[in-house]
């Protein structure tokens, strides 16, 4: 009987079964291909893993030679992994190679010895120790024959020739042990911790203290040693080709390659009072790194005018802080000489989350010693002043924030952090003594006394989210960034001179301030697998400032001046730029920024907009570098800046300087802008650059006489050009003996210059840290510079020599450190200014200043998962 279908049904049932063949097609593939094995091996010989492997899996076919890889060991564990991972990891660092055929794996021996040295390396508790570095050397001349790394389990195996041969064992903080072996089996052999090592900061890694990474130069902190009673700012003292510096009323000041230097904590910029106490309060412990740049790039505000330092601090886990008592700026010159303050940082931290704290209060007190000249060319007159200030300060600090992970490997990073201070500064000069000589030669002396009080509330405030993106550091950054600062200044000056009415003078300047801004910032960057880096992002700045200030002339009844200004700036930003790794050799990095301004000035007095500006500008930067070799490279970067006028600069405020000068601003200033090039060769820890920086629209000082007052103005004043050779020097002399120097010489022309014109000018700093294991570290500090000009201003030579001890105790838990400021008491700053009328000279003199240190610091051990103590020497640290 012949049965028959319809061929609708016939096709039917033929699609169903090529639909059941793909799907079970499919499930063997995907069994094939997407198969993942978990397995553990403890001292399994490398013959057994390949056997197993063999029958683990269906998608290769295992082929060995058995004897030749019988005395290799295995002593690790997967979960979840493919074959070809499984192959790289149980490979290891043995000499063995796989190939990968269709469906066929070889394994074989690159080094085919008919002997191997076979051993174990334990540490001084019997552990076994994994990655320890085994050379092998010839027992005639100790050249290097071969070598191997251990295992997990502490085993290796290392083919050679010889029959005998001089082992090498080196493990970081681990002494190195040398031992003559017949080859073959050698048996155990232990390490012992260096004890010296031990009694010193743990190094966490092989990563070396100094380190290229595209265009910036990479300072690993957390490799330096005897830190606990440092802060960020005695660490910056450590960094290549940065100079830190400290000024005649105890502040610092920082500089790359001897140019201004911009501070960065966490991707915020820090300036003026907040970077000061920032610094105080940011222990070197929690430092992980510090980049420099001799410029900007495209990624950062255009007003930056020199070079960067930017500074990372790290997640630590576990309880811990510091408490720090300080005593300084005491003299022997001086009785109006103290500051003291305690310091209190505190951290609490898990694998996920960090909650950090710091805070301190100041008592300050300081002195400073100046003479001012004045000679107004149009009425042939002089006037001298010379003061003794004395400045009290009470300040309060607190900084408190927190970063939580949302997965375990960081790749979602959330911040907030809130920081502030209370201000209340108080500065006196009484009985000074004045001097007036009019045209006719004759003399009128005068006593004067000024009483300012400076009271100031900073508030700032923080959110940021990092995201990784992937495992080739790609990566998205947001952060919104919020200031407050509330000023509150009150200042009387009074002057009287004898049988001369015309210069009597008492006034009451009473001015209050508030400062609102806010920012938004977004970064991105993608890294390619062809090594090509996209780069774009935007920042919107708002900046609103209201100022109101009085004046009260007390010898006219009824006399008083008023102002009450309305001031906003926005900046709105945006950048694009690629860069990409030609080979191991070429890097290069090319970007544009935009930076769009509005400048808004309204005097609330008469309701008039007296300042009105809105600018556009186009900020192109360029970077090529070549690697020579590990130890040489060259670069070459292009950038371009821009200096915007200032509130006060655009502000027609006038306040009175003196009892003959005042100053006022000048809405009509204009922005200058800067382009500069650079060329640096570094070897080693050598680096040499050269560079080119013109500036044009220079906005700089300029005097005025209206009637009978000489007033100080704000204007552009033409171009100015710099040619600069730097040379840098970080690293050690002697073993105990490092050093970090900088020498800068350069030309300076200012063509349209009341005063010196062209000037050659040559700076230094040096810094020696020598550490000795029962001593301490000692620091011997120099700096020098030749006369300098800055538009109508030139300035005389300047030098002095600063000292620091530290120590550390109680196996680094209590550190001291002592520190003299001018040494040899030759801190003077002198200088003069011509102008068509006036030139005055200025004179200052600084104290010798001592400063005592005394810092505990306390931690826990952090239990970060079941059965492992937290360990920062962990070999992925260290890898």
């Amino acid at each position: 009987m012949i049965c028959s279908y319809p061929t609708g049904a016939v096709k039917k049932r033929e699609t169903m079964k090529r639909i059941i063949f793909m799907i079970f097609l499919c499930m063997a593939l995907m069994a094939g291909y997407a198969q993942r094995l978990s397995h553990t091996f403890d001292k399994a010989s490398f013959s057994k893993v390949l056997v197993w492997l063999d029958k683990a899996q269906p998608q290769y076919k295992i082929n060995f030679i058995y004897d030749e890889l019988e005395d290799f060991t295995v002593s690790t564990s997967f979960k979840n992994k493919d074959v070809r991972d499984i192959v790289t990891q149980v490979i290891g660092f043995y000499p063995i190679r796989a190939t990968f055929d269709k469906d066929e794996i070889y394994f074989e021996c690159v080094q085919k010895e008919p002997q191997k040295l076979i051993g174990r390396v334990l540490d001084d508790k019997g552990s076994p120790m994994e990655f320890v570095n085994i050379a092998l050397l010839d027992v005639r001349d100790s050249s290097y024959v071969n070598g191997g790394v251990s295992n997990l389990s502490g085993d290796f195996v290392i083919p050679v020739h010889q029959k005998q041969v001089i082992a090498r064992f080196s493990y970081v903080g681990y002494k190195t042990q040398y031992k003559r072996v017949n080859v073959g089996k050698m048996g155990s052999i232990r390490l012992f911790r260096d004890a010296y090592t031990l009694n010193k900061v743990v190094v966490k890694a092989y990563k070396p203290l100094f380190q290229r990474k595209e265009d910036k130069t990479v300072f690993n902190v957390s490799e330096l040693k005897n830190i606990g009673a440092m802060n960020a700012t005695d660490v910056l003292k450590y960094a290549p080709k940065v100079m830190v510096q400290d000024d005649a009323s105890g502040g610092v000041n920082i500089k790359v390659n001897n140019t201004e230097a911009t501070i960065f904590v966490n991707d915020r910029k820090l300036a003026g009072t907040e970077l000061k106490s920032f610094l105080s309060s940011i222990k070197a412990d929690d430092i992980q790194s510090i980049e420099i740049q001799d410029t900007h790039g495209a990624e950062h505000d255009a007003d930056i005018k020199g070079g960067i330092v930017h500074i990372r601090t790290r997640i630590r886990a576990g309880f811990n802080g510091s408490i720090t008592g300080y005593v300084g700026n005491l003299s022997p010159e001086s009785s109006k000489f103290y500051s003291y303050y305690p310091l209190l940082n505190l951290n609490l931290g898990t694998e996920r989350w960090n909650v950090y704290a710091s805070t301190y209060y100041i008592w300050a007190r300081n002195a400073l010693y100046g003479e001012t000249r004045h000679h107004f060319m149009e009425t042939d007159t002089h006037h001298l002043v010379a003061q003794t200030y004395d400045n009290r300060q009470k300040l309060y600090f607190y900084r408190v924030g927190s970063i939580y992970a949302i997965d375990k490997k960081h790749h979602h990073l959330f911040g907030a952090e809130l920081n502030g201070n209370i201000n209340n500064g108080h500065a006196v000069s009484a009985g000074d003594y004045c001097k007036f000589t009019d045209a006719n030669k004759m003399l009128y002396q005068g006593v004067s006394d000024m009483n300012d009080r400076n009271n100031t509330d900073y508030l700032n405030a923080v959110l940021s989210y990092n995201w990784k993106i992937d495992e080739k550091d790609s990566y998205l950054k947001v952060l919104g960034n919020y200031n407050y600062k509330h000023a509150n200044k009150g200042n009387s000056f009074v002057a009287s001179y004898k049988d001369y009415e015309p210069l009597h003078t008492d006034e009451y300047n009473q001015s209050t301030s508030n400062a609102n801004t806010g920012s938004l910032q977004t970064d991105f960057r993608y890294n390619f697998p062809s090594s090509l880096a996209l780069r774009l992002g935007s920042k919107y700045e708002n900046n609103i400032r209201t100022t109101g200030l009085n004046i009260r002339n007390n010898l006219v009844e009824g006399d008083l001046t008023s102002s009450d200004w309305k001031y906003q700036e926005q900046v709105a930003a945006a950048y694009l730029g690629l860069s990409k790794n030609f080979g191991e050799k070429v890097f290069a990095y090319l970007s544009m920024r935009m930076e769009n301004t509005w400048q808004k000035g309204i005097n609330r007095l008469t309701d008039k907009t007296e300042v009105d500006k809105r600018y556009t500008n186009w900020f192109p930067y360029a970077y090529l570098s070549y690697k020579f070799n590990d130890k040489s490279s060259m670069s070459l970067t292009y950038s371009s800046s821009i200096n915007r006028p200032s509130f006060g600069d655009l502000t027609n405020n006038k306040e009175r300087i003196s009892a003959v000068l005042y100053t006022t601003g000048n809405p009509n200033v204009q922005p200058s802008i800067s382009n500069s090039l650079i060329w640096e060769l570094t070897h080693g820890n050598h680096s040499l650059s050269f560079s080119y920086k013109h500036r044009k629209d220079v906005i700089a000082e300029y005097f005025e006489t209206i009637g009978d007052k000489t007033y100080r103005d704000i204007t552009n004043f033409g171009s100015e050009t710099i040619v600069r050779a730097y040379y840098a020097f970080n690293g050690k002399i002697l073993p105990w003996w490092n050093l970090n120097m900088g020498l800068a010489g350069y030309y300076d022309d200012i063509p349209k210059s009341y005063n010196v014109k062209h000037i050659w000018v040559v700076k230094g700093n040096c810094v020696n840290y020598f550490t000795f294991k029962k001593i301490g570290s000692i620091s011997v500090e120099g700096n020098y510079s030749t006369s300098t000009i800055d538009a109508n201003y030139k300035s005389h030579p300047l030098g002095y020599v600063c000292l620091g001890y530290n120590r550390t105790f109680l196996k680094d838990a209590l550190s001291l450190g002592f520190s003299v400021f001018d040494v040899f008491h030759t801190f003077r700053q002198k200088g003069y200014q011509l102008n068509p009328v006036l030139d005055y000279e200025f004179y200052q003199k600084a104290y010798s200043r001592y400063s005592l240190t005394l810092t505990y610091s306390f931690h826990n051990k952090y239990k970060a998962r079941k059965g492992q103590i937290q360990n920062d020497n962990s070999i992925i640290n260290r890898l």
